[in-house]
């Protein structure tokens, strides 16, 4: 904690930015084929110095075209993305300024500007802004750290009969001959990050939750893929009201779709951006769903939005959190089960992450934000959030969820903040536990074993205390729940009367935490642990526990009796050849999340006719597209020729994803018909997911002697403005190898946005090398 405190300079500003800033009032317009902006922002700040003459705002390479100060004109500078304003007058503490100012530019971050060509399954293209983490200060000059609140005002010129979403309330539409200008207005203080807008050919659709408008914004054409993603959201929002007991905070929700985004969504306030494949063909449900992007980007709303990270080392409050609501969601729509079961496996990919990333859950050390966002603020903070719940009992928990949402409503707070309300509403002291598990760089683990009539569970290091129990089995049921208070190297729990038997530590599955048995387990162990199992995370612990050691038989036995739909999915994967025929009877089930699973078990042995008869069956005529192209792997990897290919290639599908099997195939096999796909594809009509597909492919596939055609089309690629292929270019352009391609990629070092300037910048480095 004391070395996190020392280097924290390494995560806040690097000197204050002394004023308070107080709302953003910004105007844009923009030409979409020069993919050019004109805006004006006037941001309303208040002085914190005692007497100050100038202060900075976050600017882009922008051409700055007047600045004013309170009306009237200043002096500016503009140097490594800082705009310094100077004052006509010195200015005392608490005076109110009006700093306007006036720009245009061709951003290459920030906004961005969406062809038809990269727009599928849209046939029109887009304009959208993406802030975070800092890149908002690349189209508008504001403060764009997320230390600071401010209300917000935005105005945006599209052409008539176009639509712009943003933030807050549409106050209204100025509607003139040559544009329709859209005026939003958000009441309630924001971080700048999550300024937003989102402009184009776009149709409505529309719910309420009592007064409050929920809606949501497809390109037109879209509209059954639309309400396929995102009806039903409004029964989301009233679950998190009552959940976290703090009301939805603000006057609409809504959700857009827009094309070639870089992320999955992301939480601007009151006007969710969602990537276009969210949407997808109401037949392909359940297997194509955006229920758990919506859950997890709604949750924003109030961890994140309402409540912000103070600095982005505090990252895991918005994202832990954000990680950790849909669990509640699904567990009112799906069951107990369902919500054991994700809860087991978030266990496992936060664990994972830790032994991937080796730095604490709370960090300071990073090259830009972006490089925080991984498995250990999303996994990572949901998995300590789960085991704080545990800890303290769900009432409690929640309770002082709402008290902090309550404290620091509009507000910005860091891990330190969220402790101190929780250890308040508790009633017990929660450093220790803050500072294992968020500013640590490992998990618990424990290892129990069996010594006499004790149970001894040790822990190297300096450990870790938690309050779990040890279930002791008996020979027909669980025989003895025992309180085991963990902390220090070595817990001893005195345990007579059940030596033989089996001990199972946090059996309910309730911790993020690692835990090994000492002594030899039987197959009949594993019989006991799984059937006693007190729910289904437990269940998927024995299977992970006992893996190697559970016979083929007894898989097969505890599988025809399962009930629980997610264990079974997951023993479906675990069967052998010898289970096929009850495979196969699983696959015509009614449950399709069940079906498709058995359907991937299936895949493993498609050298068996019955299998291939039912793969057949499935590919020949099922409904789901998802299913469908499930089935097509398994005959793809025992087909002799192409013609299941080349009938892929023929088929029409969501996201082009039967051709883009087809083309996987070809890699593999005809790598000279592969080429001449996925040129074709590239030179084909707009299809954004199989051009995706066909360059990445291309990648391992380069030309044919004394050929540059794949060369050339990658370098036509890189010059494309679009994020996904060019970046997709710049990656397969430093595997192909040829210097030339330097020329084109050195260029996109200097990019704003990070993704593309670091992709620039190792490739680069490595066709140096070659």
């Amino acid at each position: 904690m004391a070395a996190f405190l020392a280097g924290c300079a390494f995560a806040q500003r690097e000197e204050p930015h002394d004023y308070d800033l107080q709302n953003v009032d910004w105007h844009i317009s923009y030409d979409a084929e020069a993919r050019t902006i004109h805006g004006d922002v006037t941001n309303a700040v208040v002085l914190k110095d005692a007497e100050s003459q100038s202060l900075w705002f976050d600017c882009g390479p922008l051409s700055i075209h007047r600045v004013a100060v309170n009306g009237v004109e200043a002096g500016y500078h503009w140097e490594n993305n800082r705009l310094t304003v100077t004052f006509p007058k010195k200015e005392r503490s608490g005076q109110r300024l009006a700093v306007e100012i006036d720009y245009d530019g061709s951003p290459t971050a920030g906004v961005y500007f969406v062809s038809a060509a990269h727009a599928y399954p849209a046939s029109t293209g887009a304009v959208y802004t993406q802030g975070e983490a800092e890149d908002n200060r690349y189209w508008l000059p504001t403060y764009d750290f997320p230390d600071d609140k401010a209300t917000v005002e935005g105005s945006i010129d599209v052409p008539p009969g176009q639509f712009a979403l943003s933030n807050g309330k549409l106050v209204g539409i100025d509607k003139k001959p040559t544009a329709w200008t859209y005026h939003w207005r958000i009441a309630e203080p924001i971080s700048t990050y999550l300024i937003s807008f989102v402009a184009g050919d776009y149709a409505e659709g529309k719910e309420t939750l009592g007064k409050l408008p929920v809606l949501w914004y497809v390109p037109r054409g879209t509209e059954a893929w639309g309400a396929a993603a995102f009806a039903g959201t409004n029964k989301m929002i009233d679950l998190y009201d009552h959940l976290t007991g703090f009301k939805y905070p603000f006057e609409k929700f809504s959700q857009s779709a827009v094309p070639d985004f870089m992320f999955g969504g992301m939480e601007n306030a009151s006007c969710v951006t969602q990537t276009i494949h969210a949407l997808h063909k109401p037949e392909n449900e359940p297997l194509a769903n955006s229920e758990g992007l919506v859950a997890h980007e709604l949750a924003h709303q109030w961890f994140g939005d309402t409540v912000t990270c103070m600095d982005w080392s505090h990252a895991w409050l918005n994202e832990g959190f954000a990680t950790f609501l849909p669990n509640f969601w699904f567990r009112s729509t799906r069951g107990q089960a369902e919500y054991d079961a994700d809860r087991y496996n978030i266990f496992q990919a936060a664990i994972m992450s830790q032994e991937m990333t080796k730095r604490p859950v709370v960090s300071n050390r990073y090259e830009v934000p972006m490089d925080l966002f991984d498995g250990q603020i999303y996994d990572g903070g949901a998995a300590r959030l789960f085991t704080l719940m545990y800890q303290l009992g769900e009432k409690t928990f929640w309770g002082g969820v709402k008290d902090y949402l309550e404290e620091y409503k509009f507000k910005d707070a860091t891990t330190e903040d969220f402790f101190k309300v929780m250890s308040r509403v508790s009633g017990r002291d929660l450093d220790k536990f803050r500072d294992e598990f968020f500013y640590r760089s490992d998990v618990p683990r424990y290892r129990v074993s069996r010594e006499g009539s004790n149970v001894v569970i040790r822990q190297a290091g300096p450990g870790y205390d938690l309050d779990l129990t040890l279930s002791l089995l008996g020979r027909d049921a669980i025989e003895k729940e025992m309180p085991a208070h963990i902390h220090g190297a070595e817990t001893i729990i005195h345990a007579p009367g059940l030596e033989q038997d089996p001990a199972v530590l946090d059996y309910p599955v309730t911790a993020m935490v690692g835990i090994a048995y000492d002594g030899a387990s039987s197959d009949r162990d594993f019989m006991r642990v799984y059937r006693f199992a007190p729910n289904a995370a437990a269940k998927l612990a024995a299977l992970d526990r006992f893996k190697g050691i559970a016979t083929d038989d007894d898989l097969l036995l505890i599988a025809r009796e399962e009930t629980s739909a997610p264990v079974l999915r997951a023993l479906l994967g675990r069967l052998s050849r010898n289970a096929v025929p009850f495979l196969i009877q699983v696959s015509r089930g009614l449950d399709r999340e069940t079906a498709n699973a058995a359907v991937s078990a299936l895949n493993r042995f498609a050298d068996d006719p019955g299998v291939k008869t039912r793969l057949t069956e499935i590919w020949a005529g099922d409904p789901n597209e998802m299913l469908r192209n499930n089935a097509l792997q398994g005959l793809l990897q025992t087909a002799k020729d192409d013609t299941v290919a080349r009938g892929a290639w023929m088929i029409d599908s969501q996201d082009d994803m039967f051709r883009a099997s087809a083309l996987h195939w070809w890699a593999e096999h005809d790598p000279s018909t592969a080429r001449a796909k996925c040129l074709e594809a590239l030179a084909g009509p707009p299809d954004e997911p199989l051009k995706l597909s066909a360059i990445a492919i291309l990648d391992g596939l380069k030309d044919a002697p004394g050929e540059h055609v794949v060369f050339d089309v990658l370098m036509r690629l890189a010059r494309e403005p679009s994020f996904g292929s060019r970046l997709a270019a710049v990656r397969d352009l430093a595997d192909y190898g040829d210097p030339k391609a330097i020329d084109v990629i050195e260029p996109l070092t200097k990019s704003s946005l990070f993704f593309i300037s670091r992709e620039a910048a190792a490739a680069i480095q490595e066709l140096q090398r070659k």
